[in-house]
């Protein structure tokens, strides 16, 4: 099992297109688990099986990337936007 907090987080768009490319090899070439937190849904909508979206806490949804509507990713961050 891989656990990724962030791996792409300091990288250009190039480099963290390799990295999730790479991570998303080992997941399936080498039937590792993969687990990545991200901060850039469409990077992980691009290279995840399934997308697990968080809410202050707590789980908003857990769809596979094509289920995955624009709402539900407007909504997880949508309390930064509350006064």
């Amino acid at each position: 099992m891989i656990l990724a907090d962030e791996p792409v987080s300091a990288l250009d768009p190039r480099a963290a297109e390799e990295v999730l490319a790479l991570l998303a090899d080992l997941a399936h070439n080498d039937g590792l688990a993969v687990l990545a937190v991200l901060h850039q849904p469409d990077l992980a909508l691009g290279h995840a099986d399934r997308v697990v979206g968080m809410r202050l806490s707590e789980v908003a949804f857990d769809r596979v990337p094509g289920e995955v509507s624009g709402e539900q990713l407007g909504n997880l961050y949508a309390h930064l936007h509350e006064a």
